[in-house]
């Protein structure tokens, strides 16, 4: 997996990266709580390293959706972000 494979998605971490760790940390303790509609809450924390790549950049900040309801339970999963990236326009840190 090279850089230039996260142009146009998916983002990936890199090799060796404690994902396990990195997204619980995210939902434990987020910087930002980007959306919380239903049973859909998102979460974005900077981890003041690069963890993988996202549309080709160096991906510093860890995202996560959580998600699920009554009787399915919930499950969460992520991936790295860079700070350009799309999904953060209009946000507030």
């Amino acid at each position: 997996m090279k850089r230039e494979h996260t142009l146009h998605g998916p983002a990936r971490y890199l090799p060796g990266t404690n994902i396990a760790d990195v997204e619980t940390s995210t939902v434990r303790a987020p910087d930002r709580h980007l959306a919380s509609e239903g049973h859909l809450s998102e979460y974005v924390r900077q981890t003041g390293v690069v963890i993988g790549w996202d549309l080709g950049r160096d991906a510093m900040l860890s995202f996560v959706e959580c998600s699920g309801g009554v009787g399915a339970g919930r499950a969460y999963h992520g991936r790295p972000m860079a700070e350009d990236n799309p999904k953060l326009r209009n946000q507030k840190a």
